[in-house]
């Protein structure tokens, strides 16, 4: 037990800088884990001593803490519109530490519990009207991987951050089970967290959606979705991917919404899947590539000068032995060439039988249209898949990429990624490129092309041109 309490008080002590308490915690613990306690007692002594000292000094941090320069400065720059938060970390000294950090950062309303149980009533009692729920991983009685399951039937639709102390692989899976379970996964933080870490994380909430729990859309039925596609509801928004080290603008990806006439918008998650399932995302397929095809004749018209990356489901390309020649069909109809186009294939759809997709994709790749696999590393047949397709491109997914500058796991996979790319001579995308920070590290590892909310939104094709003129400011300027 002695063991146990100190290592626990060592990782209290380091989370607020006490480092002297943590040597001591640390020196306490080893000696425990020997059963030589008597030599443990006169540590435990310094320790009560250095704690007092502790709490004087914590007292007056916090007191102190509303005026710091250093809050006041991360407080103007995020802005925060996030007005309730949950804190569940069974450490004291972290949640008091992260509740005042949140509180300093401007979040209005912010709730504590040292327990999973005890979380979901508050969040029960709250009607989950809160916005950013951050839960350590590892506690007693209710861990937060069971938190997040019962998360999962209350229904909430709000922020998830995720705190541990133990290896950051640990995080990593606890990451990829809230993904699995659509929540709006921000960020996996290794503890000590500081307040400028959080501020990050807060800005990213800010810079990814408006908080997203309150107006989701109705399920959408499937005689909506056939009416949509027979109406042609759908709209193609474009997002840009641009060179690595010119910073010019390549090319865009095509992304599907469906503008419905009393829901508004409808996100693809909410409908693709229902596609899938009732035999229509082949229609949907065709009005994505007539659209994108039409959009980009247009920007060639202006002189712009790029690519239209759109996603294509395997299944599509299996089922229509013709779909080379429709691809054509629709260049020749909008007078494009075929390395105009690059056709995006997911790694995880290309993990079943494909006999039936591979002759269509050698004939596209014949005729010129370029094939990128997507979110690459999400899939497990990988190599096998690499080296029996002829991609051109290689996607690597967002989830590495976006916590490679600190997750030592995510950084490791997209090195080897990239490097893995070159050697089979292909382009390299990284998507998910949310900082300069990002920007740098995959510059410097040589991914050619990046794709990201700090790059641009997805936006609608109309609005490319201004967009460009105001990239290309802004980069003479930097």
């Amino acid at each position: 037990k002695l063991s146990f309490w100190a290592h626990r008080f060592k990782s209290s002590t380091s989370a607020i800088g006490a480092d002297i308490a943590a040597d001591i915690c640390r020196k306490i613990e080893l000696l425990a884990k020997k059963n030589n306690l008597p030599a443990a007692v006169p540590f435990i002594e310094k320790l009560d001593r250095q704690v007092e000292v502790l709490e004087e000094k914590l007292k007056r941090v916090l007191s102190e803490m509303e005026e710091t320069q250093t809050k006041a400065a991360i407080k103007r720059s995020i802005e925060t519109n996030i007005g309730s938060a949950v804190v569940i970390d069974d450490d004291p000294v972290v949640q008091g530490m992260i509740v005042a950090a949140l509180r300093g950062l401007g979040v209005v309303n912010v709730f504590s519990a040292s327990s999973g149980k005890d979380g979901l009533a508050l969040m029960a009692k709250s009607k989950n009207d809160i916005d950013v729920v951050i839960c350590d991983l590892k506690m007693p009685e209710m861990d937060g991987v069971e938190f997040l399951r019962h998360l999962v039937s209350s229904n909430y639709r709000g922020a998830v951050i995720l705190l541990s102390g133990e290896d950051s692989r640990i995080l990593n899976s606890a990451r990829q089970l809230a993904n699995a379970h659509s929540f709006y996964f921000v960020a996996a933080l290794q503890k000590p967290v500081t307040q400028l870490e959080l501020a990050g994380v807060l800005a990213k909430i800010n810079r990814k959606h408006s908080i997203v729990s309150k107006s989701l859309p109705s399920k959408v039925s499937l005689q909506e979705l056939e009416k949509a596609i027979e109406e042609r509801q759908f709209v193609v928004y474009y997002q840009p991917k641009v060179d690595t080290y010119s910073k010019q603008l390549l090319g865009v990806e095509s992304l599907v919404r469906w503008q419905h006439p009393e829901k508004g918008v409808v996100m693809p998650d909410d409908f693709i899947p229902l596609a899938e399932e009732n035999g229509l995302i082949d229609a949907l397929t065709d009005l994505v590539v007539d659209e994108s095809f039409a959009q980009l004749r247009c920007w060639r018209n202006q002189g712009i000068d790029i690519t239209v990356s759109i996603n294509i489901a395997v299944g599509t390309i299996g089922r229509r032995l013709d779909f080379p020649e429709r691809i054509m069909a629709y260049l020749d109809s909008h007078q494009l060439e075929p390395q105009n186009v690059i056709l995006e294939l997911t790694e995880s759809g290309l993990m079943g039988d494909i006999a039936t997709s591979l002759d269509a994709l050698v004939r596209l790749r014949l005729k010129g249209v370029n094939l990128s696999i997507d979110d690459f590393g999400t899939g497990y047949s990988t190599f096998r898949q690499l080296q029996g397709i002829p991609f051109t491109e290689l996607k690597i997914d967002k989830g590495f990429v976006m916590n490679a500058c600190t997750d030592i796991s995510s950084r490791a996979i997209l090195e080897s990624s990239i490097l893995l790319g070159q050697k089979l001579g292909m382009k390299l995308v990284a998507e998910g490129v949310e900082s300069m920070d990002d920007w740098l590290l995959l510059k410097k590892l040589g991914c050619h092309i990046l794709q990201g909310f700090y790059i641009s939104r997805p936006m609608p094709g109309e609005q490319l041109e201004a967009w460009l003129k105001k990239w290309g400011a802004s980069m003479a300027k930097n």
